[in-house]
């Protein structure tokens, strides 16, 4: 494997080059992530596959996202929808974190509200006083195994704190 640091919508990497490819927790901090799709299509191997995270639900944009540089959360099927314009096919669209996501829908709505207009340092102090705050916890190890169970009877929930997103570049390529 190689190692490189590049502008996810000008990959430095030559024409159906790629035989997978991983992104997470990247394409929400890219303004043009149509772009970036479209790059990735051009860098796969036909028949390639690309394995995308990114944070869900719009609703849930907060002042978190916003001093980690989030252009968005991405709604239910837009990520799917963005992947078929760039020419992808998309094999699996899932959201990750159902279980947890109405418990975690409340607090990001909490947080709209009161912290919203935190700007600079009382931001920063914010987020990391929610950071200190994190903690491993049973309900929340209970809560991944309860998701796993209902993955693996394939039920999925249309809503979630993650998107995964599996993308294949097409054998055939227009």
């Amino acid at each position: 494997g190689r190692l490189l640091q590049a502008d996810v919508c000008a990959l430095p990497l030559e024409d159906e080059s790629v035989d997978a490819a991983v992104s997470a927790n990247l394409l929400e901090h890219v303004p043009d992530d149509q772009r970036a799709l479209s790059e990735l299509c051009r860098v796969l191997r036909p028949g390639a596959r690309g394995v995308l995270v990114v944070p869900a639900g719009p609703n849930t944009y907060d002042y978190y996202d916003r001093f980690l540089g989030h252009e968005r959360r991405y709604a239910r099927g837009e990520l799917a929808s963005k992947a078929l314009r760039a020419d992808l096919e998309v094999i699996d669209d899932i959201h990750l974190g159902s279980v947890l996501y109405p418990a975690f829908w409340l607090v990001k709505q909490r947080n709209r509200r009161r912290y919203a207009h935190l700007q600079g340092e009382a931001l920063e102090s914010r987020v990391a006083s929610d950071i200190a705050g994190t903690r491993d916890s049973r309900v929340g190890h209970a809560a991944c195994r309860l998701e796993q169970g209902l993955l693996r009877f394939g039920i999925r929930l249309p809503f979630g704190i993650r998107g995964l997103t599996v993308l294949a570049r097409p054998r055939e390529h227009a």
